[in-house]
C-alpha cells in the first residue's frame, strides 16, 4: 500500500483499520520505504481491497517504484533538519509521476530524501540520494541538497552512494529529471540504473547539472531562497 512520505491522515488511519479488520486479519506491516504491507489478503478479495483503499486515498499503484519517495520528516518536527526533506518528496513525487515514466529500469530507481547528514531516510544507500544542506550568496542562505548516486544493492550487501553536486531545493525536480533523462539516453540494452552509474561513474553527472548549481541575487530569484511549503526566507536553525 503506497503511503506518500509515510504520512496518513486521522481518517485515512481510521478507514485503514477497517480495511485490516477485514482483509488482513487486522495485521499490517511497515515497510523501510515509509509503504505499508497487507498480508494473508485473499486473491478473489484483492478487487475489493483496491477499491476500499482507493476511496481513502491510498489506492495509488506506487509502492517501490520510482515515484515511492521516501523521505525523513526534516525540519517539519526534527530538531536536526536543516531542510524541508518532506516538502521535496512530495514536489519529487510530483515531478515524477507527472513525467509519465512507461519504462521498468527507470521504475527500479529509489528516490531517498534526508533533511541533513544523519541520514534519517537513508539517502546514501539510495540510487538517487538528497541530503540536505545550505550556502551562502550574497551573504543570504540558500536551501539546497547534496547530491548522491549509486546506493543501493541491499541484496548481498550495501553499497553507498557517492557525492555528485550540491542543487537548491527548488531545482531538485528539474535535476533528477535530467539525471533519468541522461540515463535513458546513455544505458546500454537493458542496463539498470546502478550497473549504468558504475560504468561512467558517478561524477559523470557533476557538469552535467552544472547548470541548476548558479544563484542569482535575491531581487531576480526570490523563490531559491524559499524551502519547500515554507513563507519565510530559509535560514538554517539549531
Amino acid at each position: 500500500v503506497t503511503v506518500p512520505m509515510g504520512n496518513l491522515s486521522p481518517e485515512q488511519f481510521r478507514g485503514l483499520a477497517q480495511v485490516m479488520r477485514r482483509f488482513s486479519g487486522g495485521a499490517a506491516r511497515t515497510q523501510q520505504n515509509q509503504s505499508l504491507v497487507l498480508r494473508w489478503v485473499r486473491e478473489d478479495s484483492l478487487p475489493a481491497l483496491h477499491a476500499e483503499l482507493a476511496a481513502i486515498g491510498l489506492g495509488a499503484a506506487e509502492a517501490g517504484l520510482i515515484a515511492d519517495v521516501v523521505a525523513c520528516p526534516g525540519t517539519d518536527s526534527c530538531k536536526m533538519g536543516i531542510t524541508s526533506s518532506q516538502g521535496a518528496g512530495y514536489a519529487l513525487r510530483d515531478a515524477v509521476l507527472e513525467m509519465g515514466i512507461d519504462d521498468h529500469l527507470v521504475h527500479e530507481i529509489t528516490i531517498k530524501v534526508s533533511g541533513c547528514p544523519n541520514g534519517c531516510a537513508q539517502h546514501h544507500l539510495a540510487a538517487i540520494g538528497l541530503q540536505g544542506s545550505a550556502f551562502k550568496a550574497g551573504g543570504v542562505e540558500i536551501p539546497c541538497y547534496d547530491v548522491f548516486l549509486g546506493g543501493g544493492n541491499y541484496i548481498g550487501g550495501g553499497k553507498f552512494g557517492t557525492r555528485v553536486a550540491r542543487v537548491p531545493v527548488k531545482r531538485m525536480p528539474q535535476a533528477v529529471a535530467k539525471i533519468i533523462r541522461t540515463y535513458q539516453a546513455e544505458r546500454g540494452d537493458g542496463e539498470r540504473f546502478l550497473d549504468y552509474i558504475d560504468r561512467v561513474g558517478p561524477k559523470h553527472f557533476d557538469p552535467l547539472l552544472n547548470e541548476f548549481k548558479e544563484v542569482g541575487p535575491i531581487s531576480e530569484e526570490i523563490d531559491t531562497y524559499f524551502d519547500w511549503g515554507k513563507e519565510e526566507l530559509f535560514k538554517v536553525v539549531r
